[in-house]
């Protein structure tokens, strides 16, 4: 199994990737930038999403 890190500031091709990935057999998408850690309050109002 390829673990991925998509690391993308365009939320449209994040999303690309991951449709990808999903159809590739031994490729799984483990994170990207809006499910990583943050500093306290930034970016402000933003909710983690998972792949």
């Amino acid at each position: 199994m390829t673990t991925v890190l998509i690391a993308d500031d365009q939320p449209l091709q994040r999303l690309g990737f991951r449709m990808l990935l999903k159809g590739t057999p031994g490729m799984e998408c483990v994170g990207r930038p809006d499910t990583a850690p943050r500093p306290s309050g930034w970016p402000p109002n933003s909710a983690p999403t998972s792949c």
